[in-house]
């Protein structure tokens, strides 16, 4: 009996929901999936991220002619000043200032890399033309100090 009541019971609430509802009065829409709206970019937004990407693109472009020709009067200003320096060695060779000639040629040295190859060869000549003439200059002095050294060799 209980049971009965029970089934009865659920039986009645499930028909007094069904009674109140009506297919006039259950809208199609809640049963189905809204789509989202297209998004679309206004035309004056698109045509104002198409000029700020132009412009973008012309300052890139201009900063990179710009680096460019830095870069390139920077290794133009080395090679001169690469010149003028191999000049100067091959002054204080001739004048036998060793010194100064082997300090000049550090300084090349540490631009060795920045130069053509048709710089590094004098480079490189240069440095041994330098050992070269330190040595025969130390030789020369020997010389002349053994000639006071021997009898007959001074005079």
């Amino acid at each position: 009996m209980k049971n009965n009541l029970i089934t009865l019971a659920v039986l009645s609430i499930a028909m007094t929901g069904l009674w109140g509802c009506s297919e006039d009065t259950v809208p199609e829409e809640t049963f189905s999936t809204p789509t989202p709206p297209a998004v679309s970019m206004p035309e004056k937004a698109e045509s104002s991220a198409a000029t700020m990407m132009d412009s973008a693109k012309e300052a890139v472009q201009e900063s990179s002619g710009q680096m460019t020709e830095a870069a390139s009067e920077s290794a133009d200003s080395a090679i001169e000043e690469a010149k003028s320096l191999i000049e100067k060695v091959k002054e204080y060779i001739a004048n036998n200032d060793f010194d100064l000639a082997g300090k000049t040629l550090e300084q090349l040295a540490g631009m060795k890399s920045m130069l053509p190859e048709s710089l590094q060869g004098q480079i490189d000549s240069l440095q041994q033309l330098l050992a070269t003439q330190k040595t025969a200059s130390e030789g020369t002095a020997n010389m002349d100090a053994m000639k006071d050294k021997m009898p007959g060799m001074g005079q």
